[in-house]
Formats: structure tokens, sequence, C-alpha cells
């Protein structure tokens, strides 16, 4: 896992400029430590971010790390759902997708 988020890192830095746009698959636990690194340098480099945010159990990682996942999904120009139950899990929350 290290080595992929590291690689991850390598390359985007590397390759930032060709980039107008990120586009990152939201997970929780985890692959959130990635989320964050990825759409952090991403922002700061003035790319637009979308987060598809997918999982049933985002919505109970939310409420354990609700101002860490806040701050991330605040990086977002857009948040995408992949279903309803995902769209009203995440609006109870306060979260626009």
């Amino acid at each position: 896992r290290l080595f992929r988020i590291s690689d991850a890192i390598f390359k985007l830095i590397i390759n930032i400029k060709k980039y107008d746009i990120l586009i990152l698959q939201v997970y929780g636990n985890f692959s959130f430590y990635y989320e964050d690194i990825i759409s952090f340098i991403s922002k700061a480099s003035g790319k637009k971010i979308i987060f598809t945010i997918h999982g049933g159990s985002f919505g109970e990682f939310f409420d354990r790390k609700k101002s860490w996942v806040q701050r991330v999904l605040s990086r977002a120009d857009v948040i995408t759902v992949p279903s309803e139950f995902m769209f009203n899990n995440l609006e109870s929350r306060g979260v626009k997708s």
C-alpha cells in the first residue's frame, strides 16, 4: 500500500501539468489517506477535482472522522455517487453530490 501511494504521488507530481481535472474514486478507511494527499497536491496546483464516493460504509467512516472527511471533500469541485443510497447517505450528513 505504501509503495502504491508513493508511486502515485511521484507520478502526479511529475505529470501534474498534463492534467486539468483529477477524478478520484473515494472509498474511505485506509485509502482515504491516499485520497487526501492526492487531492491536496492537485488542489494546491490549481486543478479541478471530481470525487466519486463509493462504499456502503462510507457514512460510518464519515461519522468517525467527520472533520477530516469534510476537509478533504471540501476540495472537490464536484462530488458524484453511483447510487441513490449513497446520495441519501451523504445528503443526510450535509454533503452535496
